[in-house]
């Protein structure tokens, strides 16, 4: 019957459901002259001018660093290359684990199969599950997680597989105990990706199986708590910095962004209007000038803009510090947006354009145009202001740009602003696939490996050459395009059978390729299967391989 030969669709179905350096050591020659101990003095912190008088000359982020995270789940998918070993100090818990997500229990359909059998089979592998939160981010915010193979098992590879949802505590260096370390801090779950550029038929990168990454696959429980640590404990100071934030940011939702707790402690809310940018909430925090007295801003502000024309100036902190002081600084920086200076021009601009003066827009949209310094910078601040019509225009050609750079960070400025441009297609339920208009000739192929997983086609009809024969090195996809054919054939092996899966059949694109090659093994209302459920490293290393074998011109 049709289907039956893709992997255990329903078990998949049920796992996914319901989830939207080294030390050095020295060895001392007994022979040779210890040199004598000398004491240095102490230096004492001196801010530079894109500290002095701000919130960052008191105060530090508290927690400031990112938060490692740990785990032990299941992958399943994996056809014959898992294992059946299970350390004893996993095996409770695991049962638990399925028991807990519908394993085993008639009422959710999945009674004929058992936790015991789950971690029996040959397609399914124990694994260790790390990551690192950012700090600031908010609870469902989703972040990398790194996969590997237990060492106490024979799992050969986890190509194809997918973790099932995964509880994430504090790591705190304790093997084998997922239960120690704290309270669960986040789930992680999904499709593992793998270096798609590595043979997997070589013996010399069989440890590189074992490990794989999934791209936004863990999602944060509860928000990270954001607060601001003084450098010498003032209660006086402390809370005058809590009334500089507030006054600042109020009017964003909250009624109040920072609150003195202690001496030595601030504790902060970020505004709605930041929760997708908590990084630059935090930055804007830290370079906020204290005194906002009538003169003495202003004084402050004339010495940050002279500093800007300075040889090797932290312009990019400077710059903060003006943005900082908020709309009142507009007036004195509009003279500078047109400076012969570049630096004091694109820096002043872009305070501008952030602040709301339309007037500057003009001027970082000439910086994006050209070849330069500030070309990137500038691109990627149009990307973050989709009210500025006038940019599409510009963005829409750098996609053509002979440097590669330049086109990818046009390709995200335009879908960040949900320009037209781009066409996205959720492909699976596991990634995207976005269509860039691109002339003709000028094809790019470009995938993604941190934080999201895309696929992006720089060209609306990229194609594949005729004739193909393309079957990859492990034998798992085949791509078959007699000459004269008018339809190319696309089949895959089924990892738990070895047999092939049934013939799809297309357009000589390669858009339909990664539609097919990634959508859902599952039946459709027709009674006909819509995909071949490759995983989203599978399909780039294809695209890969296709490209170096100049199948596809791109």
């Amino acid at each position: 019957m049709q289907g039956k030969w893709i992997f255990r669709v329903l078990l998949v179905g049920v796992l996914l459901s319901g989830l939207v350096g080294c030390g050095r050591r020295f060895v001392l020659n007994e022979d040779e002259d210890i040199p004598e101990a000398t004491i240095t003095p102490k230096v004492r912190y001196t801010p530079g001018a894109d500290a002095v008088g701000t919130v960052s000359q008191y105060a530090r982020i508290l927690d400031g660093t990112h938060m490692r995270v740990k785990g032990y789940g299941i992958v399943v998918g994996l056809g014959k290359n898992g294992s059946r070993e299970v350390p004893a100090q996993l095996r409770e818990y695991l049962v638990q684990q399925l028991l807990r997500q519908g394993i085993g229990i008639y009422s959710q359909g999945t009674g004929d199969i058992s936790p015991s059998e789950v971690l029996n089979s040959l397609d399914t592998a124990v694994v260790t599950v790390t990551g690192a939160v950012p700090p600031q981010l908010p609870s469902g915010s989703s972040f990398d997680v790194i996969v590997t193979a237990s060492d106490a098992t024979g799992t050969k590879t986890l190509d194809g597989g997918i973790l099932m949802a995964t509880d994430l505590r504090l790591d705190v260096g304790v093997e084998l105990d997922p239960s120690y370390g704290s309270d669960i801090k986040g789930v992680a779950c999904g499709s593992i990706t793998l270096n798609p550029f590595v043979d997997p038929t070589d013996p010399q990168f069989a440890m590189r199986h074992r490990e794989g990454r999934i791209i936004g696959g863990g999602w944060l429980e509860k928000d990270r708590d954001v607060s601001l640590h003084m450098i010498s404990s003032n209660y006086a100071v402390s809370d005058k910095i809590a009334k500089r934030i507030n006054s600042r940011f109020s009017g964003l939702g909250v009624d109040q962004v920072a609150n003195a707790k202690s001496a030595d402690l601030i504790s902060l809310t970020i505004p709605p209007v930041y929760h997708d940018k908590p990084e630059r909430f935090m930055e804007l925090v830290l370079h906020l000038p204290l005194n906002d007295s009538p003169g003495a801003w202003e004084t402050h502000m004339h010495h940050i803009l002279d500093e800007l024309a300075a040889p090797d100036a932290p312009c990019e902190s400077l710059a903060l510090v003006i943005e900082a002081q908020g709309g009142q600084v507009l007036p004195m920086i509009k003279p500078y947006y047109t400076n012969e200076d570049e630096r004091i021009s694109f820096y002043t601009a872009r305070i501008g354009m952030r602040l709301g003066d339309r007037s500057a827009d003009s001027i970082i949209i000439d910086f994006a145009a050209e070849e330069g310094p500030f070309q990137i910078l500038a691109i990627k601040s149009l990307g973050e202001h989709s009210k500025i019509g006038m940019a599409d225009r510009t963005l829409r050609k750098l996609v053509d740009s002979e440097n590669t750079r330049v086109r990818i960070e046009a390709y995200r400025a335009l879908r960040d602003r949900g320009s037209t441009a781009v066409r996205q297609i959720h492909v699976g339920g596991m990634f995207y696939l976005d269509i860039v208009q691109a002339s003709k000739g000028n094809d790019l192929i470009y995938a993604t490996r941190v934080d999201e997983c895309r696929i992006v086609l720089f060209g609306r009809d990229v194609e594949i050459k005729s004739p193909v024969f393309y079957m990859s090195s492990d034998s798992l996809v085949h791509i078959n395009g007699l000459p004269d054919a008018e339809q190319v054939q696309l089949r895959r092996t089924v990892p738990l059978t070895g047999r092939r899966s049934d013939k799809f059949e297309g357009p000589y694109e390669v858009k339909w390729l990664v539609e097919t090659m990634g959508s859902s093994p599952r039946s459709s209302i027709s009674g006909n299967i819509d995909g071949l459920g490759l995983t989203y490293g599978q399909i780039v290393q294809t695209l890969y391989n296709l490209s170096e074998e100049k199948h596809v011109s791109a």
